[in-house]
């Protein structure tokens, strides 16, 4: 069966046919090696046909959306063009068969990673087009690609600390033994409280997320959102205080609907850990909220069980072909 995507003109019918539509990036943008995208241009035939020429092109655009939630920017990226049948060559006479054209694109590791927000997008597509003679249609398809970010390699082992003291009253330190989580994985928090006054009561403590969205030019700040997502909340009635101290470890679960950490030019996700001591302070009976907050890196599910690639040489996908390249053919009963 054809794919789905794949376009028809009389005569004719053309698809983009990939090895892998998903390609994975190792290591930060400064160190990555890139990767390659590989594919074929997959042209039946039905009826004899004159073909100028073969082409296609691949494009990463980032759509921005302002503050008015209404005007949208769009900025082209990256844009590499190839050529398998080329107009300086043809006309081409094609015969009814199944012609495949491969190709390889080399990617940059510098390349910001496709993401999908309410207010931003950055994507990939790959664009084909069967150019015919005279007055004939041409045939095109086009199919996305998603290019993902590993970088387990990247972030150091060095715990994440927070400590703080609230008017000599409350002494608190919080850490977390990784400075980085996976999404979908629990993830421990060690917190140590010293009470060195008995003039207040601790009702609660709650653990969230803030999740920072900003969307930008490298000149400026198109729009910048921060989302709250609540983790745990730990009541009174289960905190056992020692000796004017108290030691909670809990366990804390990402939640579902969070991104991964993002830096590109044109879209940077970041996240913070946010602890909220809930406090009654006895002076006045007022409550109090005390907050500290440290970031953490959230990584994506990729990086659970990401190895490093094998690489071979790449043939560069830019070249253009004075002639028809080889291709395994197909015939089609009539």
């Amino acid at each position: 069966m054809f794919p789905t995507s794949a376009h028809f003109t009389t005569g004719e019918f053309l698809s983009i046919e990939l090895e892998n539509d998903t390609l994975i990036l190792r290591g930060n943008p400064e160190d990555s090696v890139g990767c390659v995208l590989r594919g074929s241009i997959v042209l039946t035939i039905f009826d004899e046909i004159k073909l100028r020429s073969l082409r296609g092109k691949l494009i990463g655009r980032a759509r921005l959306c302002g503050n008015d939630n209404v005007s949208w920017r769009e900025y082209v990226f990256v844009e590499r063009r190839f050529q398998l049948l080329s107009a300086e060559g043809g006309p081409y006479h094609l015969k009814p068969n199944q012609y495949r054209y491969n190709f390889e694109i080399a990617l940059e590791g510098n390349l910001p990673e496709s993401v999908t927000l309410p207010n931003g997008k950055i994507g990939y597509k790959i664009y084909a087009v069967a150019e015919r003679t005279g007055l004939h249609f041409d045939s095109r398809d086009k199919r996305t690609i998603k290019l993902r970010r590993s970088s387990d390699y990247t972030y150091s082992s060095v715990p994440v600390e927070s400590s703080g003291n609230w008017d000599e009253r409350l002494h608190y330190n919080i850490e977390i033994p990784q400075p980085s989580v996976i999404i979908g994985q629990p993830f421990p928090v060690s917190l140590n409280l010293t009470r060195t006054a008995n003039d207040f009561d601790l009702v609660k403590i709650e653990f969230c997320l803030l999740e920072t969205i900003c969307c930008r030019t490298p000149g400026s700040t198109i729009d910048l959102q921060t989302k709250v997502h609540p983790m745990s909340e730990i009541k009174h009635d289960t905190i056992v205080e020692d000796n004017k101290q108290w030691r909670i470890c809990p366990q804390l679960v990402l939640p579902p609907n969070v991104r991964w950490s993002l830096n590109t030019d044109y879209i940077q996700i970041t996240h913070e850990i946010q602890v909220l001591f809930h406090i009654i302070d006895k002076h006045n009976e007022e409550k109090r909220v005390l907050e500290s907050k440290f970031p953490i890196a959230i990584r994506s599910s990729i990086d659970q069980d990401a190895s490093p690639p094998e690489y071979g040489s790449v043939t560069p996908a830019t070249t253009n072909l004075e002639s028809p390249p080889e291709y395994t053919s197909t015939s089609i009963q009539a």
